[in-house]
């Protein structure tokens, strides 16, 4: 079994025998020949405005949308991002080890705190492997990463609360519902399907018990 490389999609002729693969993206080459040298500051203002643009334009919708907080980096980006948009508080969403050092509730408690959000925690103990075989038809493709399992149960208790959940481009993954992926700033040519992104629209059929 082959993977298709990044940004890559495939047809299989099957009259034919044949599949044919092509790039649909890529980014854009560097700016090689700026008129003056762009500083640091200008960078982050300039990713902040586009981080701010595409949050406003994922929740211009008309259900409940939220965050998947883990206290990282990204995650706190798009909740700070999220908080200066809405004209309500932010509902966040977290996962909770209690007890172990993998446990990331303290800071995206501070987060949540800071940006005044409607945070939600779900305690777990260890994910049992019963789920996969509830979570096995929403997986297009083999997965090796164990974190899948309690991002399923964040997953599934988020769907409680609200339909549309943002989330950075690594730390929950997209693949858990085979419906509406969106990228973050950039997006690619329309016309194909794409997976990863920073908004997930759940499932009714698939998180609503």
């Amino acid at each position: 079994m082959l993977k298709r490389p990044a940004a890559h999609a495939g047809v299989f002729d099957h009259e034919r025998g044949d599949f044919r693969t092509w790039r649909y993206w890529q980014l854009p080459e560097p700016m090689t020949d700026s008129p003056r040298p762009i500083s640091g500051e200008e960078l982050a203002e300039q990713a902040w405005s586009l981080l701010i643009d595409s949050v406003r334009l994922r929740l211009r919708s008309d259900v409940p949308s939220g965050v998947f907080l883990s206290g990282g980096l990204d995650s706190s980006l798009v909740t700070a991002a999220a908080a200066q948009v809405s004209s309500q508080p932010i509902k966040t969403f977290t996962i909770g080890v209690p007890g172990s050092p993998l446990d990331e509730t303290h800071h995206a408690r501070l987060i949540a705190d800071a940006f005044n959000t409607e945070h939600h925690v779900l305690p777990i103990e260890a994910p049992s492997l019963d789920l996969l075989d509830e979570l096995a038809p929403f997986i297009d493709e083999p997965i090796a990463d164990s974190s899948i399992l309690p991002t399923f149960l964040v997953s599934r208790m988020t769907r409680q609360h609200v339909t549309v959940a943002l989330a950075d481009l690594y730390s929950y993954m997209t693949q858990l519902t085979p419906t509406d992926f969106r990228y973050p700033v950039s997006s690619p040519p329309s016309g194909d399907r794409y997976h990863g992104g920073i908004s997930l629209r759940m499932s009714p059929s698939s998180f609503g018990r």
